[in-house]
């Protein structure tokens, strides 16, 4: 979904680079749908394009059966799925989840909720596996209740923020998976008069230049 600024950068990108190397781009938005990215798929082969940079939803991939031969060649970023035997570029999010939970843990915070987006997502998995992590090698149980979300969505962090304010005791800090849920806790925290940090710590997964320009600024993990 370009609408998402992690995404717009990473089709500028790969726009650059294709001119550079004397190729145009044909760009397809799957707004983050399985059935539209399937369809998208479809299209690029029958335009017999020379190659694929997909990003995908990912939570299914059997339509990708039809590209593992290499025809067209295909590189996979962001999400991915090992068993399809495509080459992938994606980050670290394990590393990342776990040195944010580090960070805050680091902090003196104890009771630290992570505001997930689609959990079957393999940066989602990551993220998740590295924020549990770091709170069990700090001795500190893990409680499957402050881990909510269903989405990388803003209206996601939004409604999510507002219920863990409302619901759960003794939250101090939140982690956001995405920069777009981090908006949307931001919205909520505004909203119920918290300050952040002062009442609510919040450190987000994607550096986006605007993360500098709020007030205070926020604690991000760049990709």
């Amino acid at each position: 979904d370009i609408s998402n600024p992690y995404f717009a950068v990473i089709a500028k990108n790969v726009e650059m680079a294709a001119r550079a190397g004397g190729y145009s781009v044909i760009l397809c938005d799957s707004e983050e749908n399985t059935d539209l990215e399937a369809e998208s798929l479809t299209l690029l082969r029958d335009r017999k394009v020379d190659g694929l940079v997909i990003a995908p939803v990912g939570q299914s991939a059997e339509h990708f059966d039809t590209i593992r031969d290499g025809n067209p060649p295909a590189v996979v970023i962001d999400r991915h799925f090992p068993h399809l035997g495509l080459p992938y570029v994606t980050s670290d999010n394990y590393r990342g989840a776990m040195d944010a939970t580090n960070y805050f843990l680091e902090r003196g915070h104890r009771t630290i909720a992570c505001v997930q987006g689609l959990a079957k997502t393999s940066p989602n998995r990551e993220r998740v596996r590295g924020y549990q992590t770091a709170l069990t090698e700090h001795g500190i149980p893990v409680d499957d209740s402050l881990v909510v979300g269903s989405s990388f969505s803003e209206e996601n962090g939004y409604i999510c923020a507002k219920l863990l304010i409302k619901n759960t005791k003794g939250v101090t800090a939140m982690l956001a998976l995405s920069n777009l849920i981090a908006l949307g806790i931001l919205r909520a925290l505004s909203e119920e008069a918290l300050r952040v940090p002062d009442d609510m710590s919040i450190i987000c997964f994607d550096d986006q230049p605007y993360c500098a320009h709020l007030n205070p600024p926020m604690t991000a993990v760049e990709q």
